[in-house]
């Protein structure tokens, strides 16, 4: 599920390879406290376990390093030369694992905060399943999503933690990541004058009242059928894709809708799709958010939701 973080650096950074014989963490731990103590039974004595236990475990740990980390001398141990390479290393995993526990120790009983804006054409990525799914990761987390203009500044926001919105109105100087691409066809009721026609031209286009899941897809039909945005159009520019939706369903209009609101009535025959002289409207998300503020773990989360969930031939 959360198999699609988008990190900004991850250029900079190697891939983390899944090894499936990766060493045991424990067998790591009794390694490290029997070099710093000397010898197995106070190893033992450390760790509450027996010296039999510390000795069979580092016996299996040579023997899947497959060289000597101890040079024995009675009930003393010594590190070998390899050993004493891989100790600083052992030192820094358990410190980050240690690091690992705490940080569930204080997520334990604390509720998580998450505010972040959408833009109206950008509301069709919160799918029900991207929802469902953060609901499992964050039960009792504190969630705001503020409805904002396209044309709205996060850094304006300084309460954001970030906003989702098109590709085109995202600032300069922000950090942006890549959530999820969406496609606008024209769709109609079967029972519209021009329900089955499969195809219109742009003479009836105009003749028609038109329906919008926002102001940025109105201006982009315009541009796209009619050359300038100030043509005299029948059109309706509605709040989201689901009131659109819900206007074309009642056979008075014909809506430029996202596939993904689409696609349920379309299969259950109450809209159809019809074909344009023009190419379909393509519009791509993103999250973006001031540089200076760095993402709380809860936004990441719920972006990688987003981008690995998001669609619309679901």
């Amino acid at each position: 599920m959360l198999n699609n973080f988008h990190k900004e650096n991850s250029e900079s950074r190697n891939p983390v390879r899944i090894d499936p014989e990766i060493l045991d963490l424990k067998r790591l731990q009794m390694f490290y406290v029997a070099v710093k103590e000397g010898t197995f039974s106070a190893a033992a004595q450390s760790l509450g376990v027996s010296p039999s236990a510390v000795s069979h475990a580092l016996k299996s740990l040579e023997e899947e390093v497959d060289c000597a980390l101890f040079k024995r001398t009675g009930p003393h141990v010594s590190p070998t030369g390899a050993a004493i390479r891989l100790l600083p290393i052992v030192e820094e995993l358990l410190h980050r694992m240690g690091a690992v526990r705490a940080e569930l120790a204080k997520m334990d009983g604390r509720v998580e905060r998450l505010v972040f804006g959408v833009s109206g054409s950008a509301r069709v990525v919160l799918t029900t399943s991207v929802m469902s799914a953060f609901c499992e990761c964050f039960p009792d987390a504190d969630v705001e999503i503020i409805h904002t203009s396209e044309e709205v500044d996060p850094r304006s926001r300084q309460h954001l933690d970030f906003q989702i919105g098109c590709d085109e109105n995202v600032p300069h100087d922000v950090v942006r990541r890549p959530l999820a691409e969406e496609t606008l066809q024209l769709y109609a009721a079967p029972f519209h004058d021009l329900g089955l026609a499969g195809r219109v031209t742009i003479a009836q286009l105009k003749q028609n009242v038109l329906v919008f899941p926002d102001r940025m897809a109105a201006d982009a039909v315009a541009q796209l059928f009619f050359q300038k945005s100030q043509i005299r159009l029948k059109k309706w520019v509605m709040p989201d894709a689901g009131s659109a939706r819900n206007l074309a369903l009642q056979g008075q209009c014909l809506a430029f809708l996202p596939e993904s609101v689409a696609k349920a009535p379309v299969a259950a025959g109450n809209l159809n799709r019809i074909n344009t002289t023009a190419p379909p409207l393509t519009r791509k998300y993103s999250a973006w958010w001031r540089a200076e503020s760095p993402l709380p773990w809860i936004a990441e989360v719920f972006l990688s939701l987003l981008a690995v969930n998001f669609n619309p031939e679901d």
